[in-house]
């Protein structure tokens, strides 16, 4: 993301006469907006889609040609180049609002609807199921009714998660990063002692329920394997387009929980969205996950609590490859359904891979938490104002120095980290907090706290069990 202080101009017609200066926006595949000049729109986006005009967009593609504008000469060119390219995110997106879209492959040009990048769908509309998962069954069954019912959709997933890896292969560790490479070429089998070894570090149960995964749907237990470390690898190798936005805050004396998504690796995160019930006896919660992952990034146990993770930097820590990955010591913390205090305690027992924020809240006034761990250290940080807000940076003078920069230049461009920026909006929203779980969910759309990176969106309040999903289509 880029920033600036320029306002944008009006959106002009897309395609002038080629034989004008214009100056032209991609979107590349994974979500980030290449800009360039150029003399003769139509050659230019040709050498794009060939992967010869350049380096960044040739690992990228396709990419949309989302705007272009004319310039009446290559000197003004040069300079509303210079400008859009430090608007931040929303910015752009404003400029590129009401403009249609082609999608630019490798042989040919094809139009694509426009649609409103904001939008999420209420799951209960999306007619989609809402899975059970049954605890008290061997964990080598557990999923295999998922797995059988979804397994085109988790080939699918998989397969994206897959190639996004090998696009950043060399930010991957270098035990993992030969698996990645190799899927990302199409090639399938991915075993043998090395992945059996990485799938191990999930404990006994999951690394049964990961292999009876990939076993019911003919999928590479390197990919599954793979789409379960997802979530840490990003961290690890200073990832792509990843953030969360949370708030907690007592509606009726009753704690509530909002969270955003957001997440880009892939971006068919949102398309395969699905809510699972995990069941013991009589007791259940439900996890918003997504498909072939066992892990847990939010939940809901009713009458009891609710928690999310959010993404932490790693900047002055280290990974602990040997440790639990984040997502499924949440499950397991999940697993055991107790109390609220039970579960902020059990988050804080054991060393996980990478640093994570865990936003907790229970049933009583006053019962919001948020869990910092950058490894095999943890702190909790109580609400000191009205809400309790969470991003993806470190609060609190121990720890902010562990936070990367608000922005830096790198090759002539000046770059922004949002987490700050979603924040701040979140402040400035929520100087008192909303009366009703509507007005919840209200107070954390529109950006830069949705942005069209949002994949996932809910609402929590385990002491009434009501709860919202929305997901992106």
């Amino acid at each position: 993301m880029r920033t600036t202080r320029h306002r944008c101009s009006p959106p002009l017609p897309r395609r002038p006469s080629p034989s004008r200066w214009h100056v032209y926006l991609l979107r590349c595949r994974d979500g980030s907006l290449y800009t360039g000049i150029t003399n003769d729109l139509d050659k230019r986006l040709k050498a794009h889609a060939a992967g010869k005009a350049s380096r960044y967009t040739r690992s990228r593609l396709p990419v949309t040609l989302a705007y272009s504008e004319p310039q009446k000469s290559k000197s003004a060119a040069l300079k509303r180049e210079a400008a859009i390219k430090r608007l931040q995110k929303c910015g752009k997106e404003r400029l590129l609002a009401g403009s249609k879209s082609r999608t630019i492959n490798n042989n040919q040009n094809q139009p694509t609807k426009t649609h409103n990048p904001m939008k999420l769908t209420d799951y209960t509309k999306t007619h989609l199921p809402i899975y059970e998962v049954s605890l008290d069954e061997p964990p080598e069954t557990r999923w295999h009714d998922v797995a059988a019912e979804e397994h085109k959709n988790i080939a699918a997933i998989l397969r994206d998660t897959v190639k996004e890896s090998a696009q950043h292969a060399d930010r991957l560790p270098s035990w993992l990063r030969p698996s990645a490479i190799l899927g990302g070429k199409g090639l399938a089998r991915l075993g043998g002692w090395i992945t059996n070894s990485v799938a191990d570090m999930f404990g006994g149960e999951y690394a049964a329920e990961i292999r009876s995964i990939a076993a019911t749907t003919n999928q590479s237990l390197g990919y599954v394997t793979l789409g379960n470390l997802i979530y840490d690898l990003t961290q690890i190798g200073g990832h792509w387009g990843v953030g969360c936005s949370s708030f907690s805050c007592d509606i009726e004396g009753m704690p509530t929980l909002v969270r955003n998504m957001d997440w880009v690796t892939p971006r068919s995160t949102g398309k395969h969205t699905r809510l699972i019930k995990f069941c013991r006896g009589k007791e259940h919660y439900l996890s918003v996950s997504v498909l072939g992952c066992v892990g847990v990034v939010s939940a809901m146990c009713p009458g009891k609590w609710a928690v999310t993770i959010n993404q932490a930097p790693m900047n002055g820590t280290k990974p602990g490859y040997l440790q639990w990955p984040v997502l499924q010591r949440l499950r397991a913390c999940c697993d055991k359904m107790g109390t609220y205090e039970e579960l902020v305690a059990d988050l804080q027992t054991y060393q996980t891979m990478t640093s994570f924020f865990a936003h907790v809240i229970g049933t009583k006034p006053g019962q919001h938490t948020v869990i910092t761990g950058t490894g095999n250290t943890f702190w909790e940080r109580e609400p000191d104002a009205a809400c309790l807000l969470q991003t993806n940076h470190f609060v609190g003078e121990d720890l902010e120095h562990h936070n990367p920069p608000e922005e830096w230049e790198q090759d002539g461009t000046v770059w922004f980290n949002d987490t700050f920026r979603r924040l701040r909006s979140l402040q400035r929203r929520l100087p008192e907090p909303p009366k009703t779980l509507s007005g919840a969910r209200k107070e954390i759309l529109g950006g830069p706290v949705t942005t069209t990176d949002t994949m996932q969106q809910m609402v929590f309040q385990p002491a009434t069990g009501a709860w919202r999903v929305w997901v992106r289509r």
